[in-house]
């Protein structure tokens, strides 16, 4: 472990500092997890969205089609995803208490455990019993990012819905860590506040204060970024400040996961890699039906469209190991 404090970690400093320290947070990532990268795709199951977020293409006052799969569409992109050999798959809905409620979420659950073998899911902030009946139904992770700790920004862009409530959206890791959820993901979406530095430092004092209270928990996570944010300028400047947060959270909370999703180009994912990340999304689509080309409103454009083979032959090149499956319960 590094003597310098998070603070330390998370100053500006010179790029010759920042690689030192990158060196040291990649030889702890390969002794605590080897060279294995997880690959996930999200499938997304409904656009529709209750919340007016001013920075979400799903925003309720974004007068556009709304769709929500069928369990024939949705057995449909169960075999495109499962004919890449994909095994881990991430739910995603917006975030609505009728068209995407814990009545659907059981359901596709269901669905979704006769092929994969690890479902989570990212949608609503549930209540502490209903993160209980998922994780009953085999239910392996959730994801639910604060998208912003600063207070006065979170309310300036969350305009109304049930997200609005940002001290009840604060609560609900603790909530899903008490109902036994194995993986628990956390994230911010970088460009939301403007100082990034402040954001990633209550991101990774959350995740250490979690991993102390609930050590049986896999605390993950997550670093989207909004593309058209005057913070990063270039995508150069966003992977600097990437790799800094990753170095950071590697070296300060060496246990926890790190996710990098399909939002950042190829060249800044294969970047950045090496430095901290454990696991990556791949043949991502963010539009339900999106796998099988339906054109509904997808929630952000991709920029790494690799497919699997491609982005697989990439982390082979960087000596990583892409795990497609990394465990199974009916092993004990």
């Amino acid at each position: 472990m590094p003597s310098q404090s998070l603070d330390e970690l998370l100053a500006n400093i010179d790029d010759s500092k920042l690689l030192k320290l990158a060196e040291q947070a990649r030889r702890l990532t390969r002794q605590r997890f080897g060279a294995n990268i997880e690959l996930y795709t999200p499938i997304y199951l409904s656009n529709y969205c209750a919340n007016r977020c001013s920075y979400c293409s799903f925003s309720a006052d974004n007068l556009v089609a709304r769709t929500k799969l069928s369990d024939e569409q949705l057995a449909r992109e169960i075999a495109l995803i499962k004919a890449r050999g994909i095994d881990h798959v991430l739910i995603v809905t917006g975030e609505h208490p009728k068209q995407a409620n814990i009545s659907h979420f059981l359901r596709w659950l269901g669905q979704l455990k006769q092929h994969f073998n690890s479902v989570s899911i990212e949608c609503q902030q549930l209540s502490l019993a209903q993160y209980q009946q998922l994780t009953q139904a085999g239910l392996d992770g959730v994801y639910l990012y604060q998208e912003t700790y600063n207070e006065q920004t979170y309310r300036r862009v969350h305009l109304s819905g049930f997200k609005k409530d940002y001290h009840r959206r604060l609560q609900a890791p603790f909530d899903m860590a008490n109902a036994g959820v194995r993986r628990i993901g956390l994230g911010i979406l970088l460009g939301l506040h403007d100082n990034w530095r402040s954001e990633a430092k209550h991101l990774l004092t959350t995740a250490r204060q979690l991993r102390q209270r609930y050590p049986n928990s896999d605390i993950s996570i997550s670093l989207p970024r909004l593309r058209d944010s005057h913070l990063f300028a270039t995508d150069h400047a966003a992977a600097k400040a990437l790799l800094q947060i990753i170095v950071a959270a590697r070296l300060y909370e060496p246990s926890i996961s790190i996710a990098l999703s399909t939002r950042e180009p190829a060249w800044v994912r294969d970047l950045l890699m090496p430095y901290g990340v454990t696991s990556a999304s791949v043949a991502s689509k963010t539009a339900p039906g999106g796998h099988q080309n339906e054109l509904t409103l997808a929630q952000f454009a991709i920029s790494d469209e690799r497919s699997v083979d491609e982005f697989c032959q990439a982390l082979r090149a960087l000596y990583l190991m892409p795990v497609q499956k990394n465990w199974h319960h009916g092993i004990n």
